[in-house]
C-alpha cells in the first residue's frame, strides 16, 4: 500500500511540472504576439508614431502653402522684381517659432531658387520658386542629414552627387539636386533615368552615361573635351539655356 501511495504522488508532481512548462510556453507565445503588436514593423508603436509624424508633417506643410499662397507671388512676380518677393517670403518664415533655419539662395538666370526650412524636431521643406511666380514642395523627416552634403534627392541629403545617383531608384525618374559646387567624375549606369538639377553650381570633371539624363542649369566643367561621354543606348537631354558646357583645355 505504501508503495502505491509514493508512485500516486510522483505522478501528481509530473503532471503539476508538465502544466508548468506548457503554461510557461503559452504565456511566452501569447508575450512574443504581445510584443510583435505593439512594435512590430506595423506594429501599433509604430503606426502611432508615424501618424503623429504625419499630422505634424501637415500642419507645417499648411503654414508654408498658406504663407506661400498669401504672398500672391505669380501676381506680385509680374509687378516687381521676383527675387524682392523671394526675400519677403524668406521674411516671413524666418518669424515663425517652429522653424530652426531658413536657407535661401536668389533666383537668378536659372530662373528659379530654393528655400531650405528646417523645423526645430528635424523635418525639412525644400521649396523651388520658379521666376514665373510658381512653385513646388518637397518635405519629409532626414534622420541622417549630411555636413556640408552635396546633393539629395528630396529631402535625403548625400555627401557626394555619385552617391546620390547611386541610390536613385533603378528604372524609376529620380530628380537629384545639386547643393554645391563639386569635383568629381560621375558614372551613371544603363538603369538610370535622372533629372540632374544644378542650379547656380558647377560640375567639374567628366561624366560617363549609360542610361538617361536630364541636365537643368548650372556649369558643367571638364579637363578633357568631352564633358560627358555618351554611350550606345544612352540619352541625354541639356537645357542649353541655362545650362553651360566648357573644357579648360
Amino acid at each position: 500500500m505504501e508503495d502505491k501511495k509514493i508512485k500516486k504522488k510522483t505522478n501528481e508532481k509530473a503532471i503539476t511540472l508538465i502544466t508548468l512548462i506548457i503554461t510557461i510556453i503559452i504565456l511566452l507565445i501569447l508575450a512574443g504576439i504581445t510584443i510583435s503588436t505593439l512594435s512590430g514593423p506595423n506594429g501599433i508603436l509604430k503606426n502611432t508614431q508615424k501618424a503623429k509624424e504625419e499630422t505634424i508633417e501637415s500642419t507645417y506643410l499648411e503654414i508654408i502653402e498658406t504663407t506661400m499662397q498669401g504672398e500672391n507671388i505669380s501676381i506680385r512676380a509680374k509687378q516687381k522684381d521676383i527675387n524682392e518677393v523671394y526675400k519677403e517670403i524668406t521674411s516671413q518664415f524666418e518669424k515663425e517659432d517652429w522653424i530652426h533655419e531658413v536657407q535661401a539662395n536668389d533666383i537668378v538666370e536659372n530662373n528659379y531658387g530654393i528655400i531650405k526650412i528646417t523645423s526645430k524636431d528635424g523635418y525639412i521643406f525644400y521649396i523651388t520658386e520658379y521666376i514665373d511666380g510658381t512653385y513646388e514642395i518637397e518635405y519629409g523627416k532626414n534622420p541622417d542629414e549630411i555636413q556640408d552634403a552635396v546633393a539629395r534627392i528630396g529631402v535625403i541629403e548625400y555627401p557626394s552627387l555619385q552617391e546620390a545617383i547611386d541610390a536613385s531608384k533603378d528604372n524609376e525618374k529620380t530628380m537629384i539636386t545639386l547643393l554645391k559646387d563639386t569635383t568629381e567624375n560621375i558614372n551613371i549606369n544603363e538603369n538610370k533615368d535622372l533629372i540632374l538639377k544644378i542650379a547656380n553650381y558647377t560640375v567639374e570633371g567628366t561624366a560617363k552615361n549609360y542610361g538617361n539624363i536630364e541636365i537643368r542649369g548650372g556649369t558643367l566643367k571638364s579637363l578633357t573635351s568631352n564633358t560627358v561621354n555618351n554611350y550606345d543606348g544612352a540619352e541625354i537631354t541639356i537645357n542649353r539655356r541655362n545650362t553651360n558646357i566648357r573644357s579648360t583645355i
